[in-house]
């Protein structure tokens, strides 16, 4: 069992058929160098929406979307393993930059930047964020000869392919993908301009597409582009797809998200995602960990929308020249009535966040910006940031940006959390703009 802080792979790491790898809730699994985590037995990396566990190199800023090799990882793979192991599952996770660029003459190590399965099935991706890994076919996902997973409620960003399929290769292959979101994955065909480009390519296999959101996935040379490619219509439903013709009761809007420029791809009250989905087989909590439904249908998409439990904001962006004031809303919900609240602020980005006392984990690194605004809560910079929630469970704040020349490209990111600390809402992102 692999239970500390942190564990630093130094080398390719096997585990063996009929041994279970077991990485508890809140591991940072950090590789040192271009590994690979191979899995002949079974893996079980569970975390909780406060603790997910974090695949990640140790020099993220030295990776780049190309063929090197340098600032990555290997990805996970489940080449050949055995059906007669215990089953495998990745649930509350993050897996961010793994890179597959076909380097050391391994079978299929072009594709799956986060994770290949071949001839395997017994795997569960629930939940997790999949974001900045890079494979020559299938960004982030490949799955080849008789690989069907069940893929539900994850989170599908920036993950690019050198040559097709930003999100996922499927070949010969039957998996469920449901309740994911999938948005701004690209594909790189500068080189092979004149082919038919896709996020997520069906070859010879049958997918089934249900509650699923696919939007802006795009090449950097748009010729023949869809978001799916040979997809079978007769398994994809329910589903927002960009370009869509709008059958099979697929959607081709605007899925309304809270902020998609800042990476914020939960829903608007005003979403057309909102209680669009199939009930059946959709997942019973989202991938903040809120229960679904939470009214009527299940949304569509990886993300319930609710308007308690929320931290929201009238504007997204501020001028470095004029300034501005955004004005937040705090929704608690009723069980937070009366509670007292702060809000936080951070510079640092939203993973992997701030364990609180209370158990809960605030979804904001803790940097400078942080120490020095929690004294300055209540003054006109952040009024009224410490406060209690109304007996409807809410509260306004607003953060008043003075004007800061030279400070375009900034991203304050905020979000709040209930006293003793065991509830932290979702983070929102506040751009400095010119």
């Amino acid at each position: 069992m692999w239970n500390a802080d942190k564990v630093k792979v130094t080398g390719d790491v096997t585990v063996a058929d009929g041994v279970t790898l077991t990485i508890a809730p809140g591991v940072v699994v950090e590789f040192q160098d271009h590994y690979r985590l191979a899995v002949q037995g079974a893996l079980w990396a569970v975390g909780t929406p406060a603790e997910r566990i974090l695949f990640t190199t140790d020099e993220p800023a030295l990776f780049q979307v190309d063929a090197s090799l340098t600032g990555c990882w290997n990805g996970i793979e489940f080449v050949g393993t055995k059906a007669t192991n215990e089953p495998s599952r990745l649930e509350y996770c993050v897996i961010e930059y793994g890179k597959a660029v076909a380097a050391s003459g391994a079978p299929y190590e072009y594709g799956g930047g986060a994770l290949l399965l071949y001839d395997f099935s017994d795997l569960t991706l629930a939940r997790c964020i999949v974001r900045h890994n890079v494979a020559l076919y299938g960004g982030a996902l490949f799955l080849y000869h008789g690989s069907s997973p069940e893929i539900a409620g994850n989170l599908f960003t920036d993950n690019h392919a050198l040559g097709n399929a930003s999100v996922l290769y499927c070949g010969y292959s039957y998996p469920r993908l449901v309740n994911n979101t999938a948005v701004k994955n690209p594909i790189h065909n500068e080189t092979d301009p004149y082919i038919d480009t896709c996020a997520a390519l069906s070859f010879l296999a049958k997918p089934r597409f249900q509650n699923d959101v696919f939007v802006e996935n795009d090449p950097a040379i748009p010729f023949l582009h869809s978001q799916l490619w040979q997809e079978k219509s007769y398994y994809t439903k329910h589903n927002v797809l960009e370009g869509c013709a709008g059958t099979g009761l697929n959607l081709a809007v605007d899925p309304a998200f809270v902020d998609l420029a800042a990476g914020d791809l939960r829903l608007t009250a005003a979403s057309p995602c909102v209680n669009r989905g199939l009930d059946e087989g959709a997942p019973a909590e989202d991938l903040d960990g809120l229960l679904r439904p939470v009214m009527g249908s299940v949304d569509i998409g990886a993300y319930e929308y609710s308007a308690a439990h929320r931290l929201e904001a009238d504007a997204f962006a501020v001028s470095a020249v004029t300034g501005g004031v955004v004005h937040l809303a705090l929704h608690g919900g009723t069980a937070g009535a009366g509670r007292d609240y702060l809000v936080f602020a951070s510079l640092s980005g939203t993973v992997p966040g701030t364990p609180l006392p209370g158990g809960a984990v605030l979804p904001l690194n803790w940097d400078s910006l942080t120490s020095a605004a929690v004294p300055l809560a209540n003054t006109p910079l952040f009024a009224a940031f410490l406060g209690q929630l109304d007996a409807a469970g809410d509260a306004a704040a607003q953060l008043a940006v003075p004007p800061v020349p030279g400070a375009a490209g900034i991203v304050v990111h905020l979000a709040y959390a209930l006293w003793p600390g065991d509830f932290a809402s979702n983070p929102i992102s506040v751009a400095i703009a010119p």
